[in-house]
C-alpha cells in the first residue's frame, strides 16, 4: 500500500500580456515513505499498483502581469504575496479567492502595495512576526510591510519602513530566522547588507561581498550565524556574521550565475544553490565540495522536501 501526503503547490504564469495572467493553486500527492517507494511512485507504479504522480491545479486567481514571484507566509500558509512586473506586491487568501481552475471571470480582490516602480523582485515573509513582509526593488530601496492592519480586500497599503541602503537595483531579501527586526539584503552595487528596520541607518554593509551583480541571499535556519550569497560571478559564498567580511567558504562550481539558495531545514551543514547553467547543487559545507549536482533544471528555484507542507519554495 502507497501511503501519501497531499501539498499545495504556487505556480504563475507568464503569458507576455497576451493572455491574462494567473496565481494557480495546485495539489500534489507525494510519497511519505522509502527511496524504492518513491521511485515506483514517480515511474508510475506497476501492474498491481495504480500509482504515480499526481499534480491537479483547483484554483486560479486573477494577476497583473506575470508572477515573478510568490510566497507563502509561514504562520497562515494561505495567505500569499507575488510580485509582478508592474511594480506592485499582491497579497491573496488563496482559499478564498479566485475561482476554479478554468473558469473565464474573476475578481483580483488583491490587496497591493503602493509602489510604481518596475519589476521589483526581492520577497519575503518574516518567518517570528506574522503578517510582516519584506520587499526590494529596481528602486534601489528596501521596504517594510504590516498586513494585519488591512480591512478589506482590495486596500492599498503603505510600507511601515524604509532603508535606503543600496545604490542599484535589490535583488533579493532575507528575515533573520531568530531576530524579527534584522534582515538582509542584496543587489547589483555588489552590497550584502544587514540591517535593522528599528534603526534608519543599516547595521553592517560590506560592500565588495562579490565581484559581480549578487542575485540571491540567504539565512542558515540551523546555524543563525551563517549567511549565504550568490551572484552574477558564478560563485557561493558563505560568511558568519560575526566577521562578515571574511569568507569562510568559497564554493564555486556553477558555470553560470547563481540565482537561488536555501539551506536544509534539517542539517545545517547542507545548502542547496540553483543557477542559469540549469544545475541545482547540493553543497557540504564543511568538505566545501559539491556533494550532488542535478542538471536539465530550470535553476530559478529550489527547495528542500519538507521546508513547508503548503506555499512555494
Amino acid at each position: 500500500m502507497h501511503h501519501t501526503n497531499i501539498h499545495t503547490l504556487l505556480l504563475g504564469t507568464n503569458t507576455s500580456r497576451k493572455e491574462r495572467d494567473y496565481l494557480l493553486v495546485a495539489k500534489a500527492r507525494v510519497p511519505m515513505h522509502g527511496r524504492e517507494e518513491a521511485e515506483e511512485f514517480f515511474d508510475g507504479g506497476d501492474e498491481d499498483h495504480e500509482v504515480g504522480c499526481s499534480v491537479r491545479i483547483e484554483r486560479q486567481i486573477p494577476h497583473e502581469g506575470e508572477v515573478n514571484r510568490a510566497r507563502g507566509q509561514a504562520q497562515i500558509p494561505n495567505i500569499v504575496a507575488t510580485r509582478s512586473t508592474s511594480g506592485e506586491v499582491y497579497v491573496f487568501d488563496i482559499e478564498k479567492q479566485g475561482e476554479p481552475f478554468g473558469a473565464d471571470e474573476g475578481d483580483t480582490n488583491a490587496a497591493t502595495s503602493q509602489s510604481k516602480k518596475p519589476a521589483p523582485l526581492g520577497l519575503a515573509w518574516n518567518p517570528t512576526r506574522p503578517g510582516v513582509l519584506l520587499t526590494g526593488g529596481f528602486d534601489t530601496m528596501v521596504y517594510s510591510w504590516d498586513i494585519n492592519g488591512r480591512t478589506s480586500p482590495g486596500g492599498v497599503l503603505k510600507p511601515v519602513n524604509c532603508s535606503a541602503v543600496h545604490k542599484a537595483d535589490v535583488e533579493d531579501v532575507a528575515w533573520h530566522p531568530a531576530s524579527a527586526d534584522v534582515f538582509a539584503s542584496v543587489g547589483d552595487d555588489r552590497r550584502l547588507v544587514i540591517g535593522d528596520i528599528r534603526t534608519k541607518g543599516t547595521s553592517v554593509t560590506l560592500p565588495e561581498a562579490h565581484g559581480d551583480h549578487i542575485f540571491t541571499v540567504a539565512f542558515s535556519p540551523r546555524a543563525e550565524n551563517l549567511i549565504a550569497t550568490g551572484a552574477k560571478d558564478r560563485k557561493v559564498l558563505v560568511r558568519d556574521l560575526r566577521c562578515l567580511k571574511d569568507v569562510l567558504y568559497d564554493l564555486s562550481y556553477h558555470k553560470k550565475d547563481v540565482v537561488c539558495l536555501q539551506w536544509s531545514p534539517h542539517d545545517p551543514a547542507l545548502l542547496l544553490s540553483g543557477g542559469l547553467d540549469r544545475r541545482v547543487l547540493v553543497w557540504i559545507q564543511h568538505r566545501k565540495s559539491c556533494y550532488s549536482c542535478m542538471e536539465g533544471t530550470a535553476g530559478r528555484s529550489a527547495t528542500w522536501p519538507g521546508t513547508r507542507t503548503r506555499g512555494p519554495p
